[in-house]
C-alpha cells in the first residue's frame, strides 16, 4: 500500500507539473501550496516529458496494484530506473553533453 501511494504522489505531481506547462489555470493544480516549486521545475520538461514519465508511473501502477503474482519490488525498481533513465536524458539536454559527468 505505501508504494502504490507514493506512486499515486508522483503522478500527482507529474500531472501538476504538466499542468502548468501546458498553461493551465493555477486552480487546476492539486499542491497549490508548492506551485512556485513546480512552475519552477516544469520549465525543464517539454509536455512529451511530462506525459512520458506519467505514462511509467501509470504502467507501473497497474502492475503493482493489479492481482498477478509479481515481484512489486522489481516492479518498482525498474519503473524508477526508467523515470531516472528520462531525468538523465532531460539533464544533459538541458545543460548539455558535460552534465551528469562527474
Amino acid at each position: 500500500p505505501r508504494l502504490v501511494e507514493a506512486i499515486h504522489f508522483g503522478m500527482t505531481w507529474i500531472r501538476d507539473l504538466l499542468l502548468i506547462r501546458i498553461g493551465a489555470p493555477a486552480s487546476f493544480v492539486v499542491n497549490t501550496d508548492l506551485i512556485d516549486i513546480l512552475k519552477t521545475s516544469a520549465q525543464h520538461y517539454s509536455a512529451e516529458e511530462l506525459l512520458a514519465m506519467h505514462d511509467e508511473m501509470a504502467n507501473g501502477l497497474m502492475l503493482v496494484d493489479s492481482d498477478t503474482n509479481i515481484n512489486r519490488n522489481l516492479v518498482a525498481d525498474v519503473m524508477f530506473l526508467r523515470l531516472r533513465e528520462k531525468l538523465s536524458q532531460n539533464a544533459v539536454r538541458s545543460n548539455g553533453p558535460s552534465a551528469g559527468k562527474g
